[in-house]
């Protein structure tokens, strides 16, 4: 087995009926959470950090939320101190808990400053569960937050909140025809849709007897 994270994760989650690309994406996304903002990449006028939206996509019975919550369990085991998001929840709700000091943590770049930043991950039983309250201001919320080292928002309730260095990495599990029926009806599309990886799956793996 090679010494890195992702082959020892898809050690640790082998011997079950769960399609491997899922294990392999959950591994991507756990890993993508602990890191954070505190890595990043320079790519031309900007610094892409790893912002991992995953969506596990397949029929029911296809063992989506048997990996998600594999993932999730080994992530909190790890980093229990971690802010996580809630698997059903409004906008406002959201932007609130973002805005606070709950989820804010600092870290040390490489140039020995402290930077200030809000990282939450997001496991998620049902896409559709998640954006039901108002789908569409969800889906354009998160597109917003999306790489932005500021973010503010105002509402005549809870006055002007800004969010500094928001860092959202998204496990979620959902079914081909919910995907595709809000694909038509222009909920999931644009930026949404770029910055979401929806992982097909359609084989399940050889049964195992327990």
């Amino acid at each position: 087995m090679e010494d890195n994270f992702i082959s020892s994760y898809l050690h640790y989650s082998s011997g079950n009926m769960v399609p491997r690309r899922f294990h392999l994406w959950c591994a991507a996304s756990i890993l993508a959470a602990a890191a954070g903002r505190r890595f990043y990449v320079e790519y031309e006028y900007f610094k892409v950090f790893p912002e991992l939206w995953v969506c596990l996509v397949g029929r029911q019975g296809l063992r989506k939320t048997t990996a998600k919550d594999m993932a999730k369990k080994l992530f909190v085991d790890a980093l229990p101190d971690y802010p996580l998001g809630s698997s059903v929840e409004s906008r406002e709700a959201f932007v609130k808990r973002l805005a606070g000091d709950d989820w804010l943590r600092i870290y040390q770049n490489e140039k020995g400053e402290s930077i200030e930043w809000k990282p939450v991950a997001l496991f998620i039983n049902e896409l559709k569960n998640f954006l039901s309250v108002n789908p569409g201001l969800m889906i354009e919320t998160l597109t917003d937050l999306y790489g932005q080292e500021s973010y503010d928002a105002s509402t005549i309730k809870h006055g002007l909140q800004t969010i500094i260095n928001p860092c959202l990495n998204i496990l979620a599990c959902e079914t081909p025809r919910w995907i595709i029926d809000r694909l038509k009806m222009n909920i999931i599309s644009g930026g949404f849709s770029r910055r979401m990886l929806f992982v097909y799956e359609t084989i399940r793996p050889p049964r195992i007897t327990f």
